[in-house]
């Protein structure tokens, strides 16, 4: 029964690092895709515009990790637009496959615009719009430490409440144009997940190993105080992620009503013309 107990902690440390990871990545794919298929046209040239700015971090994100892990960098391009093979910039990273700690290092990599740009987006909140970041934790506190309902439901009228005001405020504007800009190029390209997906065995195996040692040693215990210290350091990122998906909806949602507006100018031109 313990040893089930101890599955149990372990399967969640799993959905914690790996599961989040690849929802929020293939989820922000999918709202990236539907973001520049209903700018039509227009859309390639905003891909190049906000790139500019953004897809130079997203390399750099791949490239600092890269450093981190002890793995050379053979060619860095931040900011390159090359239409045959639908790239805006790359990194070309090689190491030793021998090497444990690296081979971990390819997920870590892989993902790093996801850390990197959320994390940015984070500070972007902190300098922008404070209160909101704020009424945003205090709400996401609530949840996790599932407090009362009434106290949850107050939380959440207090962020409504900031969130409605925050638009009194030039700098709620910048911060939202910037965050919608990061967050539409920290997706992850088929490149990014393959050399991610490359590490997870590696980072796998010793999550079994140490596992294994805290519950041979310390027993359920230990499992449990293992799970909810993953828990302490990977809610933050996931709390970052979630905040960079929002941007990536409200882009989505102002696509949406230009793609409405394109179609409404379409039928009146039509109609017109008959």
């Amino acid at each position: 029964m313990d040893f089930l107990l101890a599955l149990c902690y372990f399967a969640l440390q799993l959905a914690l690092v790996f599961g989040f990871v690849f929802l929020f990545g293939f989820a922000g794919r999918e709202l990236n895709r539907r973001f520049y298929l209903n700018m039509g046209n227009a859309g390639k040239y905003i891909c190049y515009i906000t790139g500019a700015l953004a897809v130079p971090i997203h390399e750099s994100s791949h490239a600092l990790l890269a450093l981190a892990f002890r793995h050379k960098i053979k060619e860095f391009q931040p900011f390159k637009i090359d239409e045959k093979n639908r790239t805006l910039g790359y990194v070309i990273h090689g190491y030793n496959k021998k090497s444990l700690y690296q081979n971990i290092g390819n997920f870590f990599i892989g993902i790093a615009p996801m850390l990197i740009m959320s994390l940015l987006i984070f500070f972007l909140a902190i300098f922008l719009a404070p209160g909101l970041l704020n009424a945003s934790l205090d709400s996401f506190s609530a949840l996790r430490n599932s407090a009362g309902t009434s106290q949850t439901l107050d939380s959440f009228r207090r962020l409504w409440a900031v969130f409605a005001d925050s638009f009194k405020d030039w700098k709620f504007y910048v911060f939202v144009l910037l965050s919608m800009v990061l967050a539409l190029h920290m997706t992850l390209s088929k490149a990014d997940l393959r050399g991610s997906s490359s590490g997870v065995v590696f980072l796998l195996f010793i999550m079994v190993v140490v596992n294994l040692a805290i519950y041979i040693t310390d027993g359920v215990a230990g499992s449990r105080a293992f799970s909810m210290s993953v828990a302490r350091f990977v809610f933050p990122i996931i709390l970052m992620m979630m905040i960079a998906n929002v941007f990536l909806l409200i882009a989505l949602g102002i696509s949406a009503i230009v793609k409405a507006a394109s179609v409404a100018r379409s039928r009146n031109r039509g109609r017109r013309r008959v």
